[in-house]
């Protein structure tokens, strides 16, 4: 009888040194993903504007992501003009000025599981409503608000937002969005493409 208790607690202790030792050998779910190798991908997004089916302008943004990671990117690109809210109180008193960022965003988010990149982009810029770019924009504080008759020489500001899903492949791309500006006509097209860095 003795023998027989010997022979269950020595089997029970030998199941239980296999099973401390089976749960030692799992490694957490934490590290498993960790441990899941990084590859750099080179993210590519291409504003190219289009008047009738010339190009007339095109900017290129490039970014650096990791397929089988969960970490967001992102760039910030452009710079702050001065729009002018109201006139001086008083005659040949400052207007009040507020500053708006004009420029490209560019947001990079991965999905849970790290095998798809969702690519969210926003780009907003100086429009006038004669149609023509302009370089002699006054870098000065005004002196007053602009009159009404005076409108057509002001910039306005143009904006654009859209987004994008694409798999973690190497060469994946495609046209994310085309949109037509109901002012001056012009088309903006957004590819994006995705590639191992080698």
């Amino acid at each position: 009888m003795k023998r027989l208790t010997l022979c269950v607690f020595a089997a029970t202790l030998l199941l239980a040194a296999g099973l401390l030792a089976q749960e030692k050998a799992q490694p957490p779910q934490e590290s498993q993903e960790s441990a899941r190798p990084l590859v750099p991908y080179k993210l590519q997004v291409v504003f190219n504007e289009y008047e009738a089916e010339k190009r007339v302008s095109s900017l290129p943004y490039t970014l650096t992501v990791n397929a089988g990671s969960r970490e967001r990117g992102s760039l910030r690109m452009g710079l702050r003009v001065p729009i002018v809210t109201s006139s001086g109180a008083k005659e040949g008193a400052p207007a009040s000025i507020q500053y708006m960022d004009v420029g490209t965003n560019i947001d990079v988010i991965p999905n849970v599981d790290g095998s798809r990149l969702n690519v969210r982009f926003e780009r907003t810029s100086l429009y006038f409503p004669e149609g023509e770019k302009r370089t002699d924009i006054p870098t000065g504080p005004p002196t007053a608000a602009p009159a009404w008759g005076d409108v057509a020489s002001r910039p306005v500001i143009r904006q654009f937002s859209g987004q994008v899903e694409l798999p973690f492949r190497d060469g994946a791309s495609g046209e994310a969005t085309v949109a037509t500006d109901p002012v001056s006509g012009r088309v903006l097209k957004v590819n994006v493409s995705l590639n191992v860095v080698k």
